[in-house]
C-alpha cells in the first residue's frame, strides 16, 4: 500500500504547488508575461502566435493602448490591414498621446492618394510631434506628409530641420536627396549623401545609400566603389552583399555574383539565408537549389520563410509528396503553426482534397477568426466542391478583412466578371490600396471591366498605362482586342502576334487571331493560322485542343478528333481532350469507347470529379442505372452542392430504381440550390408524385413545364400528376401537349392506357 500511495501524494503535492503558484500570478505579472512572449514571437515572426499573446495581454488590461498597438503592428505584418488600422486606432483613441501607434497611421495614410486622408495623416504626425518632437522619425513622417500633400518647400524644411539636429540621420538624408534628385539637383542629392557618410564613418549604411543614389543616375563603378567601401567597414553587412551580388550579375560576372550571395547566405539575418538557393534557381540550377534550401533547413527547421521557400521548389518541381512531408512534420511539431497549416491546405486543395483542406482551414479560423487567407482559400474549397455561392462569400469576407490582400481582390474581381456583374468588379478595383494600383494583374483585370461595361475609351487608356509599365501577353491581347472593336485588323493582328510571340501558351490571343479572319468570312485562313500555329507547338496540349474545337465547329469532325488525340497524348492528364473524345464517341453510339477513355481519366486521378460526372452521364444515358448512380455519389462526395448530380442522382433514385425517400431528399436540396432551375422542378414534382403528395407535384411539374421550360417528358409528368390529383381535363390537355412534343415518347403509353381506363391506377 504504501507504494501505491505514494505517486497519489506526490501529484496532491504537485497539485498545491500549481494552485499556489497560479493564485500568486497576478494579472499584472500575466499581463506582462503575455506581452513578452508575444514579442518575442513577433521578433521571430511567428506573428499569429504574437496575435494570440497579444490578444489575451489586452483581455487583461483592455484600457492600456500598448497591446492594441502590438495588435495593429502584427496584423499588418500578416496582410490583414483592416484589423491592423483597427487596432492601431483604438490605441490612439484609449490615449491620443501614443507616439507609436499615432505614427504608424500617419506612415500608411500618407501612402493614399486621396486628400482627405493625407489630411488626416497630417494631423497624426502633428500629434505624434506634440508628444515628441525631438524624434527623428516623427519629423520624417511629417516631412513625408508635407510632400504628398503637395508642399514640397515645407518638406524640405522639415528634413533640413531634421537634419540640423540629427546630422547623422540617414532616412532623412535619403528623402532629401531623393527631393533634390527629382528637382534635377544632382550635386546637391550627392553633397547630402556623401555629409551623412562623413557624420557617420563607422556605419555601412550610408556607404549603401550613396550607392543607390550611384545606380540611380547610372554610375555603376561609383556604386560597386560605395559597396566595396561599407563592406570594409562591416564585411558581413547583408544590404551591400545583396546589392554587390546583383550589381555583378547585372554585369555578367556570375562567378563573382555567386561568391557574393554565398556570403549573402551566411549572413546573420535569417532573412537573407536563401539567397544563395535563389541565385541558382535563377540560373537553372533547380537541383542545386533544392539540395541547398534543404541544408539550410535541416540546420533550422523553425524558420518557417525558409520553409515556405523549400515548399514553393518542392512544388515547382512537381516534388508533391516531399511538400506534403515537410508541412505534416511542421504542423505534428507545432499543431497550431498557422503558416503550416495554411500552406498545406493549399496543397490539399491543388490536389482535391477538399475535406482534408477544409479541416486546416477550420483550424487555422478557430485559432485566428480574423484569418483573411484561410477565407482566401476556403474559397477555392468550396469552389471545388461545387458551392459557387459560398466561395464568392468566402473571397468577400477574405477582402473585407484584408482589402490589401491582393490576390483575393483579384479572385473576387474575376468572379463577378464571371457572373457579368463587370461594374461591381470595377468598383472592387478601384477600391485597391494605392500602392496596388499599377500591379499589372490589377490593371489587366480592370481593363477587362471597363470592355465588359463598352468604356472602350478608358480601357483604351488602361493599355496604354499598362504597356508602359510592361508588354505583357495578357496586356498586348487586350489591345488586339479593342483595336478589332476600333475595325483597325492589321494593327489588332500585330498585337495578337506580338502576343503570341511573348506566350505561345495565350490561347485568348490565338483565338482572337483567327476570329479575325472568320469576321472576315475567311474560315480556311482562319483554320490554317491554328495549324499553324498548332504544328509549332505540338506538345501543347491545350492548343492541339483550341485547334480541335475550331475544326469541329468547322464540321471537319475526323481531323478535330485528331487534334483531340494530339491535345491527349501530349499530356494524357489533360482531361478537357479526353471529354471531347468520350463525348464524340458517344454521339456516334461508340459508348465502349467513352467509357474507356473516362474510366482511364477517373484511375489516373480517382478526384476528377468531371470525369465521374461525364460518366455517370454517360451510364444514365445508356441505361445503366446503378453505375450512374454510383458515379454521381463519388461526384456529390467532392462537390456536395453540385446541383446537376443532385439533380440527376435524385431523378434515378425517384424514377428507375424505387427509393423516392432519399431522392426527394436530394431534390429538396438541389432546390435549394437552384431555385429557378425547371429541370430541378421535374426532379421535385416527379418525387413528390411517387411519395403521394400531388398538390405538391403539380405546383412544381407545372412551374418546370411552362413555356420555353416544355417538354414531352415534363409535360407527361404533369399529366400523371394531374390525374392523380383529380384533375382529369388537366391531365388529357397535358397529354396531349406531350404527344405533340414527342409522339414516340415511350413513356406516353402508361399515360395514354390510364386515360382510357377512365379512372387513377398506378404507373
Amino acid at each position: 500500500m504504501r507504494f501505491l500511495t505514494k505517486p497519489a501524494v506526490l501529484t496532491a503535492a504537485l497539485l498545491t504547488i500549481g494552485i499556489s503558484t497560479a493564485c500568486k500570478r497576478t494579472p499584472e505579472a500575466r499581463y506582462a508575461r503575455f506581452m513578452a512572449t508575444g514579442q518575442r514571437h513577433f521578433e521571430q515572426k511567428d506573428y499569429a502566435r504574437a496575435i494570440l499573446d497579444f490578444q489575451n495581454a489586452a483581455r487583461l488590461a483592455p484600457n492600456n493602448p500598448e497591446p492594441y498597438y502590438r495588435l495593429g503592428l502584427a496584423h499588418l505584418e500578416t496582410g490583414n490591414f483592416r484589423a491592423g488600422v483597427g487596432y492601431l486606432m483604438k490605441a490612439t483613441d484609449l490615449d491620443p498621446k501614443h507616439v507609436g501607434a499615432q505614427l504608424k497611421l500617419a506612415q500608411l495614410m500618407a501612402t493614399s492618394r486621396r486628400q482627405d486622408i493625407l489630411e488626416e495623416a497630417a494631423r497624426r504626425a502633428q500629434a505624434a510631434f506634440a508628444v515628441a518632437p525631438e524624434d527623428a522619425a516623427v519629423l520624417n513622417t511629417l516631412a513625408l506628409t508635407e510632400l504628398r500633400l503637395g508642399r514640397p518647400e515645407e518638406a524640405r524644411r522639415r528634413l533640413e530641420e531634421v537634419l540640423a539636429k540629427f546630422p547623422g540621420e540617414l532616412n532623412a538624408s535619403v528623402e532629401l536627396a531623393r527631393m533634390k534628385l527629382h528637382q534635377g539637383d544632382m550635386a546637391g542629392a550627392a553633397a547630402v549623401l556623401r555629409q551623412a557618410a562623413a557624420q557617420a564613418p563607422r556605419s555601412p549604411e550610408p556607404a549603401v545609400a550613396l550607392c543607390d543614389f550611384y545606380l540611380a543616375v547610372g554610375k555603376a563603378g561609383e556604386a560597386e566603389k560605395e559597396l566595396t567601401r561599407a563592406l570594409k567597414i562591416d564585411p558581413g553587412y547583408a544590404p551591400a552583399l545583396l546589392r554587390l551580388a546583383e550589381l555583378r550579375l547585372r554585369a555578367g560576372r556570375k562567378d563573382e555574383a555567386a561568391e557574393a550571395f554565398k556570403r549573402l547566405s551566411a549572413s546573420s539575418d535569417k532573412s537573407y539565408r536563401p539567397a544563395y538557393a535563389l541565385f541558382l534557381l535563377q540560373e537553372g540550377k533547380a537541383a542545386e537549389a533544392t539540395a541547398e534550401l534543404e541544408r539550410l533547413y535541416r540546420a533550422d527547421r523553425t524558420d518557417r520563410d525558409l520553409r515556405t521557400r523549400l515548399v514553393a521548389v518542392y512544388l515547382a518541381t512537381n516534388r508533391v509528396a516531399d511538400a506534403a512531408a515537410v508541412l505534416d512534420e511542421a504542423v505534428k511539431r507545432n499543431p497550431k503553426d498557422l503558416q503550416a497549416l495554411l500552406q498545406r491546405a493549399a496543397l490539399r486543395i491543388r490536389e482535391g482534397k477538399w475535406i482534408e483542406a477544409e479541416q486546416d482551414l477550420v483550424r487555422v479560423l478557430r485559432l485566428d477568426p480574423a484569418s483573411a487567407e484561410a477565407h482566401f482559400h476556403m474559397a477555392f474549397v468550396r469552389r471545388g466542391q461545387g458551392e459557387a455561392a459560398t466561395a464568392k462569400q468566402e473571397l468577400t469576407e477574405a477582402v473585407r478583412l484584408s482589402p490589401a490582400l491582393l490576390p483575393a481582390r483579384l479572385e473576387l474581381a474575376s468572379t463577378l466578371l464571371r457572373e457579368r456583374a463587370a461594374k461591381a468588379a470595377l468598383d472592387l478595383l478601384e477600391q485597391a490600396p494605392p500602392a496596388q494600383q499599377n500591379d499589372i494583374r490589377l490593371v489587366v483585370l480592370r481593363n477587362s471591366a471597363l470592355m465588359a461595361l463598352g468604356e472602350y475609351e478608358k480601357a483604351r487608356e488602361g493599355v496604354k498605362q499598362g504597356l508602359a509599365l510592361a508588354r505583357t501577353s495578357e496586356l498586348l491581347t487586350q489591345d488586339g482586342n479593342l483595336r478589332l472593336i476600333a475595325k483597325d485588323v492589321a494593327g489588332a493582328r500585330a498585337s495578337l502576334e506580338e502576343a503570341l510571340k511573348r506566350n505561345p501558351e495565350n490561347l485568348a490571343a490565338l483565338e482572337l487571331l483567327a476570329s479575325s479572319f472568320a469576321a472576315e468570312k475567311r474560315m480556311s485562313a482562319a483554320l490554317e493560322r491554328l495549324r499553324k500555329h498548332a504544328s509549332a507547338h505540338p506538345k501543347s496540349p491545350a492548343i492541339q485542343y483550341l485547334l480541335g474545337e475550331w475544326l469541329l465547329k468547322a464540321g471537319f469532325k475526323e481531323e478535330a478528333r485528331a487534334a483531340f488525340s494530339a491535345a491527349r497524348a501530349a499530356d494524357a492528364r489533360f482531361v478537357q481532350a479526353g471529354f471531347r473524345l468520350a463525348q464524340l464517341d458517344g454521339a456516334e453510339g461508340n459508348l465502349e469507347s467513352a467509357r474507356r477513355i473516362l474510366s482511364e481519366l477517373v484511375t489516373a486521378d480517382e478526384r476528377n470529379v468531371e470525369a465521374h460526372a461525364l460518366l455517370a452521364s454517360l451510364e444514365h444515358t445508356a441505361g445503366n442505372w446503378e453505375a450512374a448512380v454510383r458515379h454521381y455519389r463519388k461526384v456529390l462526395a467532392m462537390q456536395p452542392g453540385n446541383v446537376l448530380a443532385l439533380n440527376n442522382l435524385a431523378f434515378l433514385l425517384v424514377d428507375r430504381l424505387g427509393q423516392p425517400d432519399e431522392g426527394l431528399q436530394l431534390a429538396q436540396k438541389a432546390k435549394e440550390l437552384a431555385p429557378e432551375s425547371p429541370a430541378v422542378d421535374d426532379t421535385l414534382g416527379w418525387a413528390y408524385y411517387h411519395k403521394g403528395l400531388y398538390g405538391s407535384a403539380v405546383q412544381h411539374l407545372e412551374r418546370a413545364s411552362s413555356g420555353i421550360n416544355a417538354s414531352a417528358l415534363r409535360k407527361y409528368h404533369l399529366a400523371m400528376a394531374y390525374w392523380k390529383a383529380g384533375e382529369r381535363a388537366k391531365a388529357r390537355a397535358a397529354f396531349e401537349q406531350a404527344r405533340k412534343l414527342d409522339p414516340s415518347l415511350p413513356e406516353l403509353e402508361t399515360a395514354k392506357a390510364l386515360i382510357a381506363q377512365g379512372s387513377g391506377g398506378a404507373r
